[in-house]
């Protein structure tokens, strides 16, 4: 089970400029945990967003009513739990698996019919650590290359 939490609060700090802070608990950093969120967005016009802040940062263009991309940059974690019998002794073994990286990502939207969108996204995943501990104190480090996803995604709100 996951439980992913976020409360934050904006406050508006000139026309175009809004600052943020607040609270997220999820495994971006690889473990679960809660962390603070801070940060500062600016609307530099009608159609550019610049969002800097603590854990993720991008920046937005409209290029039309219909039609933005966006550059974001921001930690990619994870944290799993196994559990799985011993087949030489049939006790219960438990395992941990974490992974760790931060996620460079180019997205282009479409928002199609009213709240309706398409979306394509190219990621580029850095720095991607792996551990994997066992409960008899072995533990497994890794680090793997680079890697490119490239995504298509879609989102329909009735």
């Amino acid at each position: 089970m996951q439980l992913l939490l976020a409360f934050t609060h904006e406050q508006t700090i000139a026309q175009s400029t809004k600052g943020y802070v607040g609270f997220c608990a999820d495994h971006r950093f690889g473990h679960y945990r809660a962390y603070p969120i801070l940060g500062i967005q600016w609307d530099i016009d009608n159609q550019w967003q610049l969002r800097l802040g603590l854990p993720d940062s991008q920046l937005k263009q409209k290029i039309t009513p219909t039609l933005q991309w966006r550059l974001s940059l921001n930690p990619d974690g994870n944290e799993w739990h196994t559990l799985s019998k011993d087949s030489s002794n049939g006790q219960d073994r438990r395992s941990q698996f974490i992974r760790r990286s931060y996620l460079v990502q180019w997205h282009l939207t479409w928002q199609s019919l009213g709240d309706s969108s398409i979306s394509l996204a190219i990621a580029r995943q850095l720095e991607t650590h792996y551990r994997f501990d066992q409960r008899n104190d072995k533990r497994v480090n890794s680090e793997v290359d680079n890697a490119t996803r490239l995504t298509l995604g879609g989102q329909w709100h009735f």
